[in-house]
């Protein structure tokens, strides 16, 4: 065929006359094509071929079969913005890796960016598979003629490869690049890369990204960039420190016009559009990341979701700026006093989002500890926790809104608790007994409920009473001796704000509540019988995600309606609570709490659709007289709660007014204020819990144990009992048997009642006791003790003694009509004795009661 050509060629150069040069060429030619018919060369090219096939195909199977991992593309560590409810930044944390860097959504970006970017760094973007042919051959064209690298030809999709490799400008990096860009092109799709790219893009130091560079420079969103603003950041990257806007603004404008020559070209921008937008300077604010508002609630959010990167919360800005406002005012109030800090909740009821939280007096004063957030903090409760025991009592049937409790001189155990004032007020309606915030009658109510029991409840409610290991709660726990947190406590009265209705708080504006829950433990997840036990709590101060219980029914209608009426009534309010600056809140309840030696003050104030929490203390456990709920914190509370309901566009909730349909009415006892029997001489019409199942068992509301009808002997006077002689006559007779330490206070205070007649002293029980009667044996009545003064009192003791029946399981021993102990009748009391005449009387629990008058001198 060589020889056909080359005759062929011949003959046609010869018919044109060609010159001999061209004869030359058309040998040549010839013998070159002899040449390539050779064997050996034939096997070359042969070879040749098949590995630029396998290369081919192998590189075809890699491009499909490559698992496709985002990940391995860009940077892992991105920093974490937290946004108010309004998308308003409140906070931006950097990232792990030094650098200011937000994810974003081509949906969450202004269009311009989009067409600033494509058409600053890859025009043909949206065509191309990766790789730009028409870019690679101008740009190799360039390098050529300027003798250096000046153009490198990457797409969009090679630069975002290009993130994870190393900044060497080699022909094998670049060669790295083109295939994982391939391999990227096969597998996401154009807008998923330009999401990378805008993510990871540099813009100047340590900013990345264009959601950074527009907070940075614009003080704004990149939704809400310009055209002209777009343009000046889409420059940025080709070389993010010469084109820096707030270091080199002229640079920086120069690259924006080429930016925008370039929109023009792609169509992104009209002629008209492109005149007008090319003499314009965006303002570059040169925005700091540094700001940091709400920073113990961003700090606290950011701890609960350490992966998101992009956190929008619930908080309400105006009101996070009234409550830190209100803060600081009253800190510096009592700061003469030496109170340096306190934290604020406030919670929207009906959605449980947390609307503002502050955590100290100043996060940035560590003189004070300012970084510790006292929402989440322990701290002792004082009486703040009494709403939850009278509620929870009330559900059981174990009280009526109307019982009668008892506050006057107790023991419980070795405890023997008092009032704040140190005062008592002997018998008292259940509901003033909370609003007055006594101790006696919650420690009696917490009695009946169980301490057990009400932890459960209490864990219910989201509120993990934390205490140091190994300590035991006791009914301590009814006066707050236990730790609380603001933010657990605060959402707990939330719940009875809804009528019961419990749910976690939020602090996500995205995500519904439950998936804001910690996960429970195999422990808790088996416990179902959450009334009879408690699940172990934590005394760990870390800060507590939210409850994992979903939404769910706390407290019944009736029991938040009745708790609720007895904190908001104005009529039920001790005189402490009624001064000016507290008036005026009767369509508000509000709760105060005080812990043991004035370390805290506590109030925690609701309406229908609003609950602040405000508590004031010192991180380092300093006390203060100051530290008093009703002087310190409840000032603060209300006016917080005040200044939101005055705001116009927020509505309000009030409180219920009209009783719920499980609160009915009932014949009560006048005297004891519980379910009238008929033994009970005197009845009033009232209020009481319907009866409902609840966990298993029926709730029964008490009735009156104080009047019992009794047989009494016609002749004497005397009780009867079954032992007694049958021939005797007698006759019922309606007795108040009231317990021991009650019927003391009433006979010390002159509200003697009849008390109950002794038993029959022929009956045959009484006659086989040693003892017919409740005495003091030990000091008789009129002897006189004489001390040395030479000696210690605490080596002088006087030993209290007394005999009483077999029956009687307790003695309560008053000095002076001050309750001094209370022990079992086969114990001997020893007291330290003072100088004086001193009355002492010891009684029983059925009344029973003995005094003897006596005397201590010194000489």
């Amino acid at each position: 065929m060589g020889f056909y050509l080359y005759g062929a060629c011949v003959a046609r150069v010869s018919d044109e006359k060609m010159g001999f040069a061209m004869r030359i060429f058309w040998t040549a030619l010839l013998k070159a094509i002899n040449w390539l018919r050779a064997s050996r060369l034939r096997s070359w090219m042969t070879g040749v071929a098949g590995v630029v096939l396998v290369t081919l195909v192998a590189g075809e199977l890699w491009l499909r079969l490559t698992p496709f991992d985002a990940a391995t593309l860009f940077p892992a560590a991105t920093s974490t913005a937290v946004f108010d409810r309004e998308h308003s930044l409140l906070r931006l944390y950097l990232g792990q890796d030094e650098q200011w860097r937000l994810p974003v959504r081509l949906a969450d970006v202004s269009p311009w960016v989009i067409h600033a970017t494509v058409a600053a760094e890859d025009q043909r973007f949206w065509r191309h598979g990766g790789i730009d042919i028409q870019a690679i051959v101008r740009a190799a064209l360039q390098n050529v003629l300027a003798g250096r690298i000046v153009s490198g030809a990457s797409t969009i999709t090679m630069q975002v490869v290009g993130f994870s490799e190393s900044r060497e400008r080699t022909i094998g990096r670049k060669l790295r690049q083109m295939a994982k860009a391939l391999w990227l092109e096969r597998h996401a799709t154009k807008e998923e890369i330009l999401e990378i790219y805008l993510t990871n893009a540099p813009y100047g130091g340590n900013i990345c990204g264009i959601e950074a560079a527009a907070r940075r420079y614009f003080g704004k969103s990149a939704r809400d960039l310009t055209a002209s603003e777009a343009a000046l950041l889409a420059g940025i990257p080709q070389a993010p420190n010469r084109y820096r806007p707030d270091r080199n603004p002229q640079a920086a404008w120069r690259r924006m016009q080429y930016v925008l020559a370039r929109m023009r070209e792609t169509g992104a921008l009209q002629e008209g559009e492109y005149q007008r937008l090319r003499v314009q300077r965006p303002t570059v604010k040169s925005e700091s990341f540094r700001v940091a508002n709400a920073p113990h609630f961003c700090d606290m959010v950011r701890s609960w979701y350490p992966t998101r990167p992009h956190l929008v919360t619930t908080l309400d800005f105006d009101t996070q700026t009234l409550a830190e406002e209100t803060l600081r005012e009253t800190i510096a109030r009592l700061a003469p006093s030496g109170v340096t800090n306190g934290a604020a909740v406030v919670l929207h009821n009906p959605s449980g989002e947390v609307r503002a939280l502050v955590g100290s007096a100043d996060y940035w004063n560590p003189v004070i500890s300012g970084q510790v957030n006292g929402a989440i903090a322990s701290r002792a409760a004082g009486s703040a926790l009494k709403p939850l025991i009278y509620g929870t009592a009330l559900d059981l049937g174990l009280l009526l809104p109307s019982s009668v409790l008892y506050d006057v001189p107790s023991m419980f155990g070795d405890y023997a608790p008092e009032n704040f004032d140190r005062s008592w007020r002997g018998l008292i309606r259940a509901d003033k007994a909370l609003a007055w915030s006594l101790n006696i009658p919650a420690m009696e109510v917490l009695e009946r409920v169980g301490v057990e029991r009400m932890l459960a409840y209490l864990e219910r409610a989201g509120v993990r009473p934390t205490t140091p290991e190994n300590r035991n709660y006791g009914l301590s726990l009814a006066v707050g001796t236990c730790g609380s947190r603001l933010l657990e406590l605060t959402n707990a009265y939330a719940a009875i704000a809804r009528g019961g209705e419990w749910r976690p708080f939020r602090v996500l504006l995205d995500d519904p509540s439950i998936a804001q829950s910690r996960t429970l433990t195999a422990a808790e997840r088996s416990n179902t019988a959450w009334l009879s036990k408690s699940t172990p709590t934590s005394g760990s101060l870390e800060a507590p995600r939210p409850t994992f219980h979903p939404t769910t029914r706390l407290f019944s209608e009736a029991a938040c309606y009745w708790v609720t009426r007895a904190l908001s009534d104005p009529r039920l309010r001790s005189p402490e609570e009624l001064s000016p600056e507290l008036r005026g809140f009767g369509d508000v309840a509000w709760k105060t709490g005080t812990s043991n030696g004035y370390h805290d003050a506590w109030t925690i104030a609701y309406d229908g659709n609003l609950t602040v929490g405000v508590w004031l203390g010192n991180f380092d456990g300093r006390p203060s007289p100051a530290l008093v709920g009703a002087r310190a914190a409840a000032p603060a509370a209300l006016k917080i709660l005040r200044e939101l309901r005055a705001r116009s566009g927020i509505h309000m909730t009030p409180l219920p007014t009209t009783p719920p349909a499980d609160l009915v009415p009932a014949t009560l006892c006048a005297t004891s204020g519980e379910l009238a029997t008929p033994d009970c001489p005197t009845t009033l019409t009232g209020e009481c819990l319907a009866l409902q199942a609840k966990s298993g068992g029926v709730k029964v509301s008490p009735q009156c144990s104080i009047h019992r009808r009794i047989r009494v002997d016609t002749e004497t006077g005397e009780r009867l009992c079954a032992r007694c002689p049958t021939d005797r006559l007698w006759h019922y007779k309606v007795f108040a048997f009231w317990p021991g330490p009650v019927a003391a206070w009433l006979r010390g205070q002159g509200q003697v009642e009849e008390l109950p007649p002794p038993h029959l002293h022929l009956c045959s029980a009484v006659q086989d006791r040693a003892t017919p009667s409740l005495r003091i044996v030990t000091p008789r009545a009129g002897e006189t003790f004489i001390l040395s003064s030479a000696r210690d009192r605490t080596f002088q003791k006087l030993a209290l003694e007394a005999i009483a029946p077999s029956a009687t399981q307790k003695l309560f021993w008053f000095l002076d009509n001050e309750l001094l102990t209370v022990k079992s009748p086969h114990e001997v009391v020893f007291w330290v004795p003072t100088e004086g005449t001193h009355e002492l009387r010891c009684v029983d629990e059925q009344g029973g009661a003995d005094a003897v008058r006596f005397t201590v001198r010194v000489e």
